[in-house]
């Protein structure tokens, strides 16, 4: 006798029952944060004696919408009371169909997928046990997962479920790393997918399976909000994925929230403009003023110009730099290291953005401590021999690494969000191309 400030009272007219239940209680009936069915009745007297009315009515504690499970009526027909659910929760994406499963159309990346689920409570196929089926449909042929996260979205630290259509195979993984080697296994005592399968049409890919909500050593699944991730590769054979997203949804009520932000994309939008404008603008203009320094009719006015745009080609890198560390400290988990300069990191990106950042300082440096010219008819000293080497050579080698870098930043920002920035390589060589071979012209001009 559990119950919490339960009481009773009367007018003329009424009855008023008042209490406060713990939830879940062992032994009992459990009540869920979302759909359940109750059950109404009063007698005709004070005394308990047979119901003179009696009424079973389900109703989701969520949303507090009522439904009449005797007439299949209701569903939508909120008490006076309810409030209105969180905005960013479109219920209107879910329907249920006539086998129990709820039909929800995935949205941001992984638009044009469905997901489809029912909650089988008590199933009698696992023992007893609460478990959740899961029917995933991409529109594409290739391998697909889905993922579940205690961490927000975020992939490392989730566990997925991956579908490899060549070889039938469903299994469960661990998701430890980005790169393909992280993307482990787990042992087979924990295989225990009820009627997985996965199969293709030549238009798309339908992975299927059952699992148990709750099992040990893995990340709960519970009878309401909880959060996931989608993914699908651009072939059958398991690689770095094609489009991949987070979402949370509550299996109770269908209720999806598409807009988890776990990649910071207006950072790395940010940090690609500073890049690109350093290194495919700024920097091709800075070398072509002192390659072409005898076309300048005032002599110390190409040094100026080639001073002032390698210091901004300098505060630009500098800027992109802060950007990407900080998007990778707000993406980064929790208590999980963000890994900044790994070599296995996004195919050496980051690693190579350290020495591009180095090198430009260098630069800076030697720009500003430079050895004296030496005058008209006056033998060029070893240190400033020596000066302009250094100075020329790793101007070149970090414009070689900045054209790379760029272009495979554009690669892994198409990548990670895709539908976005279709056209960055064809703007981005088009600004190089103009100039470093014909931007001269204009920067005499100026």
């Amino acid at each position: 006798q559990t119950l919490i400030e339960s009481g009773i009272s009367q007018d003329a007219t009424t009855t008023t029952m008042a209490f406060t239940k713990i939830m879940v209680e062992p032994g009992e009936i459990p009540i869920l944060a979302g759909q359940n069915t109750f059950l109404g009745a009063w007698g005709s007297s004070n005394t308990l004696g047979i119901h003179s009315n009696r009424q079973p009515f389900g109703l989701d504690l969520t949303t507090g919408l009522f439904v009449d499970v005797i007439n299949g009526n209701g569903g939508g027909v909120p008490p006076p009371a309810q409030q209105e659910p969180p905005a960013q929760v479109d219920n209107n994406l879910a329907a249920v169909n006539q086998d129990g499963f709820t039909a929800v159309n995935l949205q941001g990346q992984l638009q044009g997928s469905t997901l489809q689920f029912r909650v089988n409570l008590n199933d009698a196929n696992a023992g007893g046990e609460d478990t959740v089926t899961v029917v995933y449909t991409i529109p594409q042929v290739a391998w697909c997962a889905i993922a579940v996260s205690d961490n927000g979205g975020f992939m490392i630290g989730s566990e997925a479920i991956i579908a490899l259509p060549d070889t039938g195979e469903v299994l469960k993984y661990n998701l430890d790393a980005k790169s393909v080697p992280g993307v482990v296994p787990m042992p087979e005592n924990q295989q225990t997918l009820i009627d997985a399968s996965v199969t293709q049409d030549g238009v798309s890919t339908t992975l299927t399976f059952t699992k148990l909500m709750v099992e040990d050593g893995e990340i709960p699944i519970s009878n309401g909000a909880n959060t996931f991730l989608g993914a699908w590769g651009s072939a059958n054979t398991l690689g770095i994925h094609a489009i991949r997203d987070s979402f949370e949804i509550d299996l109770s009520s269908g209720g999806i929230n598409s807009d988890l932000q776990v990649r910071k994309q207006a950072f790395w939008k940010a940090h690609g403009l500073f890049a690109g404008i350093a290194w495919g603008l700024l920097s091709p203009l800075a070398i072509s003023a002192s390659v072409l320094r005898k076309l300048f009719k005032d002599g110390p006015l190409w040094f100026k110009i080639h001073r002032g745009l390698n210091m901004c080609v300098v505060l630009f890198t500098v800027a992109a730099f802060l950007l990407a560390v900080i998007a990778i400290n707000l993406e980064t988990p929790e208590g999980a290291s963000p890994n900044h300069f790994s070599r296995e990191s996004t195919s050496k990106h980051r690693l190579i953005g350290l020495v591009i950042f180095i090198i430009a300082f260098i630069q800076a440096l030697l720009g500003i401590f430079r050895p004296h010219v030496p005058d008209a008819g006056e033998k060029k000293p070893l240190k400033r021999y020596l000066w302009e080497l250094a100075h020329k050579g790793l101007g070149y080698i970090c414009l070689g690494l900045a054209v790379f870098q760029v272009q495979s930043g554009i690669q892994i920002y198409q990548t990670i969000f895709a539908g976005s920035g279709e056209f960055l390589h064809i703007v981005f060589w088009t600004v190089f191309a103009c100039m470093a071979g014909g931007g001269l012209p204009w920067v005499v001009l100026i």
